[in-house]
């Protein structure tokens, strides 16, 4: 079982957190927003809902945009959920 009883994330299993839910290469861009500040990167056209963090990361690989990079400074500041073995399996199912 992937989901469910306690299996993801220790003791204190998914935490929620606010995720866009539509993010892949077509809602992210880069531009000037003001004349002081340089480029900045944006997202756009969010579906927002609270869900596990891994969701949005299944999204973004099913639709592409975001290089390998991307994912490892990501998993550098948010740690794959444990167990970190199913962590592929979890991706797929959240395909879906």
């Amino acid at each position: 079982m992937l989901l469910g009883n306690g299996r993801l994330g220790g003791k204190k299993g998914i935490q929620p957190v606010l995720i866009h839910g539509d993010l892949w290469e077509g809602n992210k861009a880069k531009g000037r927003f003001d004349n002081r500040d340089g480029i900045k990167h944006v997202t756009f056209d969010p579906t927002c809902s609270y869900a596990h963090s891994e969701f949005e990361l299944a999204l973004m690989r099913m639709f592409g945009g975001f290089l390998a990079g991307f994912f490892n400074e990501y998993h550098h500041l948010v740690p794959k959920t444990k167990p970190k073995k199913e962590y592929n399996s979890r991706i797929e199912l959240y395909e879906l």
